[in-house]
């Protein structure tokens, strides 16, 4: 794997301070924000990337967020199997490509930037909110009242 790229979202007090406040829940809902503002770079990256082959582009990735000293974190890059060659076509910007340019993971996380904050907020209150609703009301039943496997009274 080459060496990915490791974005810092600044600001946000608000949900640190829920997060803080909030426990467990809250730490993994805004774990699912980060990584999901991280596979959106990803996917806006990969409409970036130079193509010959299509090595570079499959080899996007981006990792599941790990708690480090009190802050959660997530990689995104690009390199597998391409890793000889993923940085070259990055920073080469004198390359001509019929497809794709260079610095094609740093317009797509320049790109992002502006609405980070918010975009994980989207994503960690919509992952809060699906969790929280698992929890809540009646619960889902198997086929023929209970019985698991779908078969009829006494068969089991």
């Amino acid at each position: 794997m080459a060496p990915g790229l490791k974005i810092g979202i600044h600001g946000g007090r608000e949900i640190a301070e829920k997060l803080r406040k909030g426990g467990k829940r809250y730490e993994q809902a805004l774990a699912a924000g980060i990584y999901g503002l991280a596979s959106e770079i990803v996917t806006d990256a990969k409409t970036r990337v130079p193509v010959d082959l299509g090595a570079l582009k499959g080899s996007g990735y981006a990792t599941l967020p790990e708690k480090r000293r009190g802050r959660y974190v997530a990689e995104v890059g690009f390199g597998g199997p391409a890793k000889d060659y993923a940085v070259p076509q990055h920073e080469r910007t004198e390359y001509a490509h019929e497809v794709g340019g260079p610095k094609y993971l740093e317009n797509a996380i320049n790109a992002a930037s502006a609405g980070a904050v918010r975009r994980v907020a989207e994503i960690a209150t919509a992952a809060f909110d699906a969790n929280a609703s698992a929890t809540k009301g009646a619960q889902p039943t198997t086929p023929d009242e209970g019985q698991r496997g779908g078969g009829s009274k006494g068969s089991g």
